[in-house]
C-alpha cells in the first residue's frame, strides 16, 4: 500500500485533529494515511475497495519500523473521521474504478464521492458506489484554490474533502 494516500488538510475548527486508539486486528497491513475500518470483531483493519463506511485514516502503520506486523490487539492509533475535519488526497477519479483524472471546479467541488482502492493506491472518486464524503476544493501543486480569481492558479492536482 501507498503511504500517506491521505492526509489532514486542516484542523477542525476550534479543536484538534482528533486522534484515539483501538485494537488491532490479525493480519492487518495498512499504512498511515490509509482508510481503515473496524471489522465484525471491533478491531482495526483495513478497508477494502468501495468501503460501506470508514472509523478513520491511520495515523501509524500496523508493522514496525523494522518492517514486522504488530500483534492482534496492539492498540494503533488513527484519526478520527469527523465530519469537521478537511483531507487531502491527489489521488482523483470519476468513473467508479480510480482510473486517474485532473480534478476542476466543475467536476469535483460540491460532489459526494466514495474512496476506490486501484492497485494500491487510496483514490477520491465521485463515481464510486460509496457516498462516504463531499468534495470542498481542489487545490493546485502551489497549494492554491482554483477557486480563487485573485490567484493564478495551475491546474488541479489534489482534492480537499471532509467526510459525511
Amino acid at each position: 500500500m501507498t503511504i500517506r494516500d491521505i492526509r489532514c488538510y486542516r484542523e477542525a475548527r476550534g479543536g484538534r485533529l482528533q486522534v484515539s486508539g483501538y485494537s488491532m486486528a490479525s493480519g492487518a497491513t495498512f499504512t498511515t494515511g490509509e482508510p481503515v475500518v473496524f471489522d465484525g470483531s471491533g478491531f482495526i483493519t483495513e478497508a477494502t475497495t468501495d468501503p460501506a463506511g470508514i472509523a478513520g485514516i491511520a495515523a501509524v502503520p500496523a508493522t514496525d519500523v523494522d518492517g514486522i506486523s504488530h500483534v492482534a490487539g496492539t492498540i494503533i492509533s488513527i484519526h478520527e473521521a469527523l465530519q469537521n475535519q478537511l483531507w487531502v488526497c491527489d489521488n482523483f477519479a470519476t468513473d467508479g474504478i480510480g482510473t486517474a483524472a485532473t480534478p476542476t471546479q466543475a467536476n469535483a467541488i460540491g460532489r459526494t464521492a466514495g474512496l476506490v482502492l486501484r492497485g494500491a493506491i487510496w483514490v477520491v472518486d465521485t463515481g464510486a458506489g460509496n457516498a462516504l464524503l463531499r468534495i470542498d476544493d481542489v487545490i493546485d501543486a502551489n497549494g492554491w484554490s482554483v477557486t480563487n480569481p485573485l490567484l493564478r492558479h495551475g491546474t488541479g492536482r489534489s482534492v480537499v474533502f471532509r467526510f459525511l
